[in-house]
């Protein structure tokens, strides 16, 4: 299935998705493919350190990367300096330079998408920080390119010592591929933004297929930023067929605790709903789901993979069309539009496999319905596609608001 997904779709869910064979475990970042981490913070003012920025005017210098798949643009005071590697069948490129401090920035860039929420905690565990607190997020879009920012502030054991070790990382995904950045010197926390944001907005994968339609999240639990979450559509040859995929990366907090979550999704959809799909979804060390679902005839549908590691299988039956967020959008969009009191759509939930999920959309005024489950209220604003620009739960903190969008359905 991993093929029919990956290969079918030319598209790529997280990097364990790969042509060829059944899926294999999600790739772990292990200390030997990090990049290096600078010393602790040395002795002296903190708070005079921590206020550097760049004195030098950065330069951009363009990269190849990625075996030719992205063309890599950065911002340096001087030639980066580039490594590549091949880890299985993937060319994988590192690329350092400096913005005018002690400590180099590394970015590494993959032609497949990186979890980025696992991967900022496999360096934080690589040099065995401890935390003061969990990380914070920032989310911007640049191009259409999300950007995710994230700072830790942290302690590390050295020589004996504890000092102070702050770091910064950086992740954009691009039409095909991503790019993760990671600078843990002193200082230099708005050149860094700059410097990512750079990145984000003038890199490109020359040969991607662009998109039809895209657009770009922030996900937040109360008012702190929890992560992102990205979604392309490209519109096929018929008339509402499509291939889909959403990518998500957070960083969830309860109290002092924290933990990474990444999720995949990646579908094919016509004027019956989903023809396939495959998600992946990873919290913390876990593998959360792993499922593949397949349309062998019109309302019957077969099922396949892992929910919290427990193998799952079987088939089930929907009366509607089991729809996507996206494909349920020009029903939505015409609901709007008339009189009827109530709609409802049905859809597949990952974590719960063994039937369809039917939701009642309810209108709360000229432009907000309410979408009403067994189990969960979730309230949308709705623009003029059917597509929600923002979401909130009922009774939760939780809570999406879309910051790009572009194209169309």
């Amino acid at each position: 299935m991993a093929r029919l997904i990956a290969c079918t779709l030319g598209l790529m869910a997280l990097s364990s998705l790969a042509c060829g064979g059944a899926a294999p475990p999600p790739a772990r970042t292990t200390a030997a493919t990090l990049p290096s981490a600078a010393a602790p913070s040395r002795d002296g003012d903190l708070a005079v350190l921590r206020e550097r920025e760049a004195t030098t005017s950065l330069k951009d210098y363009r990269v190849r990367a990625a075996d030719g798949v992205i063309e890599l643009h950065v911002k340096a005071v001087a030639p980066p300096v580039v490594k590549t590697r091949r880890v299985r069948d993937e060319v994988l490129t590192t690329v350092e330079f400096s913005m005018g401090g002690d400590v180099d920035v590394s970015c590494h860039a993959s032609k497949t998408p990186i979890d980025f929420g696992h991967w900022v905690a496999a360096i934080i565990g690589a040099v065995h920080a401890r935390l003061r607190g969990a990380p914070t997020l920032e989310v911007e879009a640049h191009e259409g390119h999300p950007l995710l920012l994230v700072e830790t502030d942290a302690i590390l054991a050295h020589e004996g010592r504890d000092k102070a070790h702050f770091a910064k990382f950086a992740g954009t995904h691009l039409e095909q591929g991503s790019v993760a950045c990671v600078h843990d010197g002193l200082g230099f926390h708005r050149t860094f933004r700059e410097v990512a944001a750079h990145i984000a907005a003038r890199s490109v994968s020359p040969g991607a297929e662009p998109p039809s339609f895209r657009e770009i999240s922030i996900a937040r639990d109360g008012d702190r930023v929890m992560g992102f979450e990205e979604t392309r559509a490209w519109l096929g040859d018929k008339p509402g067929a499509s291939r889909q995929q959403t990518l998500s990366s957070a960083i969830l907090t309860h109290d002092d605790k924290w933990a990474p979550a990444d999720a995949a999704w990646v579908g094919v959809v016509d004027t019956l709903g989903v023809v396939r799909e495959r998600s992946m979804r990873r919290v913390g060390a876990s593998t959360v789901v792993d499922m593949t679902l397949e349309r062998k005839r019109a309302g019957f549908y077969t099922y396949e993979g892992t929910v919290k590691g427990a193998p799952v299988k079987g088939t089930f039956k929907s009366r509607e069309a089991v729809v996507t967020r996206l494909s349920r959008g020009p029903a939505l969009a015409a609901f709007m539009r008339n009189e009827r009191k109530a709609l409802s759509f049905s859809y597949f939930d990952e974590s719960e496999p063994a039937h369809a999920i039917k939701e009642t959309v309810r209108r709360e005024g000229a432009a907000q319905v309410r979408f009403e489950e067994p189990a969960r209220q979730v309230h949308c604003v709705v623009d003029a596609q059917g597509l929600c620009t923002r979401t909130w739960r009922e009774g939760a903190a939780w809570s999406t608001e879309r910051i790009f969008s572009a194209g169309r359905l």
